[in-house]
């Protein structure tokens, strides 16, 4: 959909793929939108996507929605100005920014007061292997949960497609922060708590990370990535 204004009230049951894709140029809001692929779980459900946003989108709320699907409950693949308010994600992959193609830019997002359970992971940011001339930039979690995470609590993975081939540095990302009210994960025993497979050169800036607290399973790994804070 490509909109400015407001929606409100939505509810989506069994979408075959991709529920919601929104551009949205001007001042939006989207409010106690239910996207429910809960069956998807049992009849294999792919690629369920929740809320995408894309395009030129520009000072976007998306508040107190709940997506129950087999993807990305809410994604960032563009646009600035985004707000990502108490919303609840189950069952899918988590909150994320991108993936990040070639000439795609986010900036300037607030994740909060969201809930992220029984997902491959928490919160995480992706970028496509071999991607270029693009950028994610002020990124910042606060307040967020997260419980029965079965891969990550937080992941960020330059070069998404082929992780194998190593990072590539065509996406720079900067200044990730959890900071304020801190944002509380558990992951499975087997789950690493924190993965950060960064490019040479490509993850700048502040990554404070004072605020994020992740239990249960294994430390993780951090590449090149300035991070402080965490553990």
């Amino acid at each position: 959909m490509y909109i400015t204004g407001s929606v409100s009230n939505l509810v989506i049951v069994n979408s075959p793929k991709n529920a919601i894709a929104i551009e949205a140029p001007g001042k939006t809001t989207l409010s106690g939108i239910t996207v429910d692929n809960s069956l998807g779980a049992s009849h294999g459900g792919h690629n369920t996507d929740g809320i995408n946003i894309v395009g030129n989108t520009n000072d976007l709320t998306v508040t107190k929605c709940t997506v129950t699907n087999q993807d990305d409950c809410i994604s960032v693949t563009s646009g600035k100005g985004v707000t990502l308010s108490d919303n609840v994600c189950l069952m899918g992959h988590g909150i994320s920014i991108g993936s990040m193609k070639t000439g795609g830019h986010v900036s300037d997002v607030t994740i909060s007061g969201n809930r992220v359970e029984n997902s491959q992971q928490g919160y995480r940011i992706k970028t496509y292997s071999g991607a270029t001339d693009a950028s994610v930039t002020n990124i910042n979690f606060i307040g967020n949960t997260g419980k029965n995470l079965h891969k990550y609590g937080v992941v960020v993975q330059q070069g998404e497609s082929s992780p194998l081939e190593g990072a590539t540095n065509g996406v720079k990302i900067s200044n990730v922060r959890f900071t304020g009210s801190p944002t509380t994960l558990s992951v499975d025993s087997d789950a690493q708590e924190v993965y950060v497979l960064c490019g040479t050169n490509s993850c700048i800036g502040d990554w404070n990370w004072g605020s994020l607290h992740v239990s249960g399973g294994q430390k993780g790994s951090i590449t090149n990535a300035p991070i402080r804070g965490w553990p």
